[in-house]
């Protein structure tokens, strides 16, 4: 993943850090803050498995009391946004029992 200031991007999928756009080929995605802020940090990170609890502590910053059910909720939201297919994900990645992650090993 190549990051400037102002965008992160993977292989079609681009954040624009400035405006809080994201892109998927080009085409533009709505998400919520905290969706674009998960993707921030799974794609700032490729390949870096993060925790619900890794993932809750950054995004949320323990500023609320969040169930683990929440992030699950948002990824499954998220991949529905970015993904062709969200039941076969080519970016968000589930790792059974440890967290999620942007690409597979």
């Amino acid at each position: 993943a190549r990051q400037e200031e102002e965008a992160i991007c993977f292989e079609g999928l681009c954040l624009d850090l400035q405006s809080k756009v994201c892109r998927v080929n080009g085409q533009e995605v709505p998400l919520t803050k905290k969706e674009f802020e998960i993707l921030t940090l799974l794609l700032s990170h490729p390949r870096v498995i993060f925790s619900r609890e890794q993932i809750l502590a950054r995004v949320w910053n323990n500023e609320v009391i969040v169930l683990d059910r929440t992030i699950d909720v948002n990824i499954t939201r998220l991949r529905k946004k970015i993904e062709k297919d969200s039941k076969n994900p080519r970016y968000l990645q589930t790792v059974r029992g440890k967290g999620y992650m942007l690409l597979p090993e």
